[in-house]
């Protein structure tokens, strides 16, 4: 064993193992094309910094299309959306020559991950105050950005980052009902924030769920309500979070039923719906039916059901509809840490169409209530959403291959250092180096004991 190494081989053992994780765990650090290292910088760590901000750049350079693109149809004030644009050029303008001139390795974070985060948040709340009709599409366009946080911060700054961005949000929405009561009503908005925070709150939940410690009293309830098996149990806890989102949504729909929003029929048949899915899938779990199927926590079928209840919440609302496209990108948040990538592209292509058909359904059948324009507007911020956050979902999933094969290779690498240090190569045995110090070993533990050795 390396443990039992005297202090020098140890050493030598510990920097072999090292070099050869480092090789192992490489990236790609040949020399930049000429032109790449005009414009992105000589180090690869920088280039890689600065070209994922220049990404972050052609994500404001859509938004700011399709807002130049509503403001020419006279739905939305030009010298709103120029002093928005404006505000986007320059953000992406100062964080590209920071990052090229090395100003940014003078902070802990040198990539500017948290403000990279917070001024999309900060631009989100802006364009709601006057998106009028489409301030909907301004909270779907609000998730990725969350979800890029989720993937790149640490617990702590994701709460902040979720906290700034509903209080963004929050303060905007104030601003609106204060300043043109006669427009905006705070019923429907206070459904378009409530919906905001159950993506909130299951950030947090998700963040927290697999590193929280447990009392012996939630213990034991845990193990009544979700089994002892540590698998079943976690993956009880996970849809849980999802099922609290169910509740949370059947909630908002009967008060949007109170306010007339949406009519008392259509509103109970999609709260009996949901909840209906939401006990069979507890069910499953809690028996153990769910380890018949090739995935035991039944992702892609609550994916699948869920966007079938976000869809249909589409369809059934009236002005406020536009905010249930933001619970599409929710559904697929939570199917990033189980669904292979294909089975991420499949669920965003059925979310998609589902929603592009009922969209077209809704139009054709009701026209004054569902003009075709403010449709095609919801559907094109959906399509520019949905496929990022399944390319995140695509990446993450690689990610965890490709970790996991190198994880195998390193345990291989280490075994085979442990047998280079230990065994003689033509017979197998164990060397003379191994065997003194083993014999060492032996002798302080008979010494610790009082025994001769």
């Amino acid at each position: 064993m390396l443990e039992a190494s005297s202090p020098g081989n140890a050493g030598r053992y510990d920097s072999m193992a090292l070099n050869l994780s480092s090789a192992v765990l490489s990236t790609d650090r040949s020399p930049p094309h000429p032109l790449s290292a005009l414009f992105l910088g000589a180090d690869w760590k920088q280039r890689l910094r600065t070209r994922r901000s220049l990404i972050g750049g052609l994500g404001y350079l859509v938004v700011a299309l399709l807002l130049f693109r509503a403001a020419n149809s006279g739905t939305l004030p030009l010298p709103s959306v120029q002093a928005v644009a404006g505000a986007m050029a320059a953000l992406v303008f100062v964080l590209y020559v920071v990052l090229r001139s090395g100003l940014n390795r003078r902070f802990r974070d040198p990539s500017l991950t948290m403000i990279q985060m917070l001024a999309p948040a900060t631009m989100a709340g802006w364009i709601y105050t006057f998106s009028g009709p489409w301030r909907d599409a301004i909270l779907v366009a609000l998730v990725p950005v969350l979800l890029f946080g989720f993937m790149n911060l640490s617990p702590l700054k994701i709460r902040l980052l979720s906290g700034y961005s509903l209080a963004s949000i929050g303060v905007a929405m104030v601003w609106l009902v204060q300043h043109h009561p006669a427009d905006y009503d705070m019923g429907k908005e206070l459904v378009r924030f409530m919906l905001l925070a159950v993506i909130v709150v299951s950030m947090w939940q998700v963040t927290n769920a697999d590193a929280e410690e447990q009392s012996r009293p939630m213990r034991t309830l845990l193990s009544w309500v979700f089994t002892d098996d540590a698998k079943q149990r976690l993956r009880i806890q996970r849809y849980m979070v999802a099922a609290a989102n169910f509740v949370i949504c059947t909630v908002v729909l009967a008060y949007a039923v109170t306010v007339g929003e949406v009519t008392p029929a259509a509103g109970l048949a999609l709260g009996t719906y949901m909840m209906s899915t939401v006990g069979m899938f507890y069910v499953l779990l809690r028996s153990g039916l769910n380890k018949r199927f090739e995935d035991p926590a039944l992702t892609l079928p609550q994916i699948i059901v869920a966007l079938t209840s976000v869809v249909w919440a589409y369809a059934i609302l009236d002005q406020s509809r536009g905010a249930a496209l933001i619970l599409l990108a929710l559904v697929l948040m939570f199917g990033m840490f189980n669904l292979s990538a294909r089975q991420t592209r499949l669920a965003t292509l059925f979310a998609l169409a589902c929603q592009g058909l009922t969209m077209v359904y809704m139009s054709y059948t009701d026209p004054a209530r569902y003009p075709v324009r403010q449709e095609l507007i919801h559907f094109l911020f959906a399509c520019t959403s949905l496929p990022t956050i399944s390319l995140l979902s695509g990446q993450l999933s690689d990610l965890r291959a490709r970790l996991k094969a190198r994880k195998v290779e390193l345990s291989q690498a280490l075994e085979r250092i442990q047998t280079l240090a230990t065994r003689d190569d033509l017979t197998g045995l164990f060397n003379r180096r191994h065997m003194m110090e083993t014999l060492g070993l032996q002798k302080k533990f008979s010494d610790g004991g009082g025994r001769i050795f």
